[in-house]
C-alpha cells in the first residue's frame, strides 16, 4: 500500500529565454498553522501527506525542467546541467503538433523526485512517474487524454491511497482526474481509496496574506451520495447509501436505524423475501416520519428516498404490493424477479380472500387448484383468463428459475421480456374485479379441492 500524489503541472511562467516557473507562495493547510513556502504546491503536499510517490501530469510543453531542477535541489542532489538544458530545449521547442518531450526522457527527473521524497521522508518507497497528454483541442485529442488516464490505474496497487492536486494546469485535466476518481470509485478497482482532492487557493493571497489548501473531497462524497441513490431507488441496492448515512449520523440513532434499515431493504430485494420486505419498508417509513432534523447531504438524500419508499407503503393487502413490486422490477429491467412476484401476487390474493395465513405453504398450494380447474369455472369469466394468464407467466417464471434450460420452452428472451408490462397490466386489471375480489362467494373454500363433481360455478 503506497500514498501517492496526482499532480498536474503547466507551463508556469517563462522570462525571455529562461525556463518556466511558477511564482513563490505561502501555503497553509485548514487544520494547521505551519506555512510551507514553495513554487511547487506538490511539495508541500508530499511533506504534509508523507506520500511515497508523485504522478506527474503535464503536456510536452510543461516546465519538466523547473521540475527536475527543483526537485533535486531541494533533495539535495547536484544538478546534471547538461541534461537540464536537454529537456528544457525540449520543452520550449515542443507543441501541439511535435512533442520533443517522453515519458523516457524524464526519467532521470522522477528520479529526482523519488530522491526528494526519500531525503524528505526516508521511508517513502519511490516509483514517480510523468504523463504526457495532449493539448485536448478536439475530440480526438480528449479522448487521447482519457486513455493516458485510465493507464493510471496500471501504476496504482491494491490498498494505495491516493491524493489529488488539482491546483495547476489545464483546466481540462481536473475533469479527467474526477473521470478516473469515479472509474475507480465504480468499479472499485484494487480497492484504491481517494483520501484527498487538493486545491491550492492562489487567488486568496491578497485577503489572506498566503494561499490555503483546500481540500475538495467533499465533491468527491457528493459523487458517491448521488450514485448511492441511484441505485437504491432504481435497483433496490442501498448499501452505498446506508453506508454513507451511518457515516454522516454521528449519535443519531434514528438515522443509524435508518442506514440499518435501508441495508436490510438492499438484502430482502437480492433475496425476494416479499412479506418481510414489506414490512421493512414499513418500517423504514415510520422512522423517516419520526425523524428529527439532519443537516449536512442526508437533509438532502432522505426526501429522494422517502419518495422511493412511499410508494409502496400505502398499500394495504400483500397481494398489491407483490404487484406494484413486480411492476417496479419490470420498470427497472429485473424480469425475473418481476414474474416471481406476479405469480405469488395471484396465489396471495386468493389467500387473502379465503383469509388463508399468505405464508403457509400448504395453503398456497391449495389457492392453485382455483387456477387449475379451468374447465370446472368456465362461467366465471375473469377467473378463466386469470387461469390462463397464470399458467403462461408461471410457465415465464419456471423457464427463468431453471436458466432457460427447462423443458418445454417455448418463449424468446425478447418475448419475455416484451410481454412482462402487458401481463403485469393484465394481472392488476383481473385482481382488482369485483368477480375476483368476491370469489369467495361464488366458490365456497370447502369445495376448491373438490374437483371430480364437475360442479360448475357462475
Amino acid at each position: 500500500m503506497a500514498k501517492v500524489l496526482i499532480s498536474p503541472i503547466g507551463t508556469g511562467y517563462r522570462i525571455g529565454e529562461g525556463p518556466g516557473a511558477y511564482k513563490v507562495a505561502q501555503y497553509r493547510f485548514e487544520e494547521d498553522d505551519q506555512t510551507y513556502t514553495t513554487s511547487f504546491i506538490a511539495t508541500a503536499l508530499a511533506e504534509k501527506l508523507q506520500v511515497d510517490k508523485i504522478l506527474f501530469i503535464g503536456t510536452a510543453k510543461s516546465m519538466w525542467d523547473e521540475i527536475y531542477y527543483y526537485f533535486t535541489t531541494q533533495g539535495k542532489q547536484e544538478i546534471d546541467m547538461n541534461y537540464w538544458d536537454q529537456i528544457s530545449n525540449a520543452s520550449k521547442k515542443s507543441d501541439h503538433l511535435q512533442e520533443w518531450i517522453t515519458p523516457e526522457i524524464l526519467q532521470k527527473t522522477m528520479k529526482a523526485v523519488d530522491q526528494y521524497l526519500q531525503y524528505s521522508h526516508p521511508n517513502s518507497q519511490g516509483g514517480s512517474r510523468s504523463l504526457i497528454i495532449k493539448y485536448g483541442l478536439n475530440e480526438g485529442e480528449l479522448l487521447h487524454n482519457f486513455a493516458l488516464f485510465m493507464e493510471l490505474t496500471d501504476c496504482l496497487e491494491k490498498g494505495d491511497q491516493i491524493y489529488l492536486d488539482i491546483t495547476h494546469a489545464f483546466r481540462s485535466i481536473p475533469l479527467f482526474m474526477y473521470l478516473m476518481v469515479e472509474f475507480l470509485g465504480t468499479l472499485q478497482h484494487k480497492n484504491i481509496e481517494i483520501r484527498g482532492l487538493y486545491y491550492g487557493m492562489l487567488e486568496a493571497r491578497r485577503e489572506l496574506g498566503y494561499a490555503p489548501i483546500v481540500d475538495l473531497k467533499t465533491i468527491l462524497d457528493l459523487s458517491k451520495w448521488i450514485r448511492g441513490s441511484h441505485e437504491f431507488i432504481q435497483y433496490g441496492s442501498g448499501y452505498v447509501i446506508s453506508e454513507l448515512i451511518k457515516g454522516e449520523a454521528g449519535e443519531q440513532k434514528n438515522l443509524i436505524k435508518i442506514a440499518e434499515d435501508i441495508n436490510d431493504i438492499s438484502e430482502l430485494v437480492n433475496i425476494n423475501y416479499l412479506t418481510d420486505l414489506r414490512m421493512k419498508i414499513q418500517q423504514l417509513r415510520r422512522r423517516m416520519d419520526s425523524l428529527e432534523i439532519v443537516s449536512g447531504i442526508t437533509s438532502y438524500i432522505l426526501p429522494q428516498v422517502k419518495e422511493f419508499i412511499v410508494q409502496f407503503t400505502h398499500i394495504h393487502k400483500d397481494s398489491l404490493f407483490q404487484l406494484e413490486l413486480s411492476n417496479w422490477y419490470f420498470k427497472n429491467k429485473r424480469y425475473g424477479y418481476g414474474y416471481i412476484c406476479l405469480v405469488e401476487s395471484i396465489l396471495t390474493h386468493f389467500c387473502e380472500v379465503y383469509q388463508l395465513d399468505i405464508k403457509d405453504y400448504k395453503q398456497r398450494e391449495r389457492m392453485k387448484e382455483i387456477v387449475k380447474q379451468r374447465k370446472l369455472y368456465s362461467r366465471l369469466e375473469k377467473l378463466s383468463q386469470l387461469s390462463i394468464a397464470y399458467w403462461e407467466i408461471n410457465s415465464i417464471r419456471r423457464q427463468i428459475a431453471h436458466a432457460a434450460f427447462y423443458e418445454g420452452k417455448n418463449n424468446s428472451f425478447e418475448a419475455t421480456i416484451q410481454q412482462a408490462e402487458k401481463y403485469h397490466g393484465k394481472v392488476r386489471e383481473l385482481l382488482t374485479s369485483q368477480e375476483l375480489l368476491k370469489i369467495d362467494q361464488m366458490i365456497p373454500l370447502e369445495d376448491i379441492l373438490i374437483s371430480k363433481r364437475g360442479r360448475s360455478y357462475g
